[in-house]
């Protein structure tokens, strides 16, 4: 993995055909932004992006979704690779979404719960479609829309997971997310020195573009904004100007 791997990713979140951003992981208080979720997305292209990250939370909440032709639209239409995750938990449905053109799938519950599945999904369509996503909740792995913890640890989940073919991983420290409060440094080197050989992507907290330039000074594989982006907390000129290397070593 070199620096010039580097992505800043824009999430897109959708619950009830909106695009809304949540407070580690809550349900019960959403912000809701104006513009529809292709709109958005394609907002996000013009301002230079070129990869999303979008996030069905009906499905990831209650395994049942309204929101797949929204999300299939974004996948053909955006001008964006698309990662999809929010739900996903069974063969046919990774198939589904590689099918309507989603770049990678972004997983958790399934990984946890049936990684036989997981490893037959690998083996069939590439690890390089496949993010699998780590989110640590006081030290345990918090799935079903961070509804559930999981009993296992997060270093335990990652090996398991590289063991099984994977070979990106995005993790999110839960407490942080939406907060605005700035990334979990300690949780991503802790992560980078066990599994040198892993690509990472940070997601959570991001506040500032020189927490952005410090995230890939440290080698991660790029990070996911949300709030920050859809508040303009941060110019999406500064970001994509890091993504592309410019000012890398400034204010890192």
């Amino acid at each position: 993995m070199t620096q010039n791997e580097f992505k800043v990713i824009p999430a897109l979140d959708i619950m009830d055909g909106k695009c809304v951003r949540l407070r580690r992981g809550e349900f019960s208080d959403p912000s809701v932004y104006p513009g529809s979720p292709a709109k958005t997305a394609k907002r996000f292209y013009e301002l230079g992006f070129t990869h999303l990250h979008v996030v069905d939370l009906d499905a990831a909440r209650s395994g049942q979704s309204v929101n797949q032709d929204v999300i299939a639209g974004i996948c053909r239409d955006s001008g964006c690779r698309v990662d999809v995750g929010g739900g996903i938990r069974t063969r046919e449905q990774v198939s589904g979404w590689l099918e309507v053109g989603a770049d990678r799938i972004c997983i958790t519950t399934l990984a946890v719960r049936d990684p036989k599945t997981l490893k037959q999904c690998v083996d069939r369509f590439g690890a390089e479609r496949f993010i699998v996503a780590a989110d640590a909740s006081r030290g345990r792995i918090a799935l079903s829309g961070w509804r559930e913890e999981s009993a296992r640890n997060l270093p335990e989940f990652i090996l398991a997971m590289r063991d099984l073919g994977v070979k990106r991983f995005m993790s999110t420290a839960v407490t942080r997310d939406g907060m605005l409060t700035g990334p979990d440094y300690d949780l991503y080197q802790g992560i980078l020195e066990r599994f040198p050989d892993i690509e990472l992507l940070a997601s959570g907290g991001v506040g500032r573009a020189d927490q952005v330039r410090r995230l890939r000074c440290m080698g991660l594989a790029g990070v996911v904004l949300g709030r920050a982006l859809y508040e303009g907390v941060i110019n999406p000129k500064d970001v994509v100007s890091i993504e592309n290397g410019e000012e890398v070593n400034a204010g890192a």
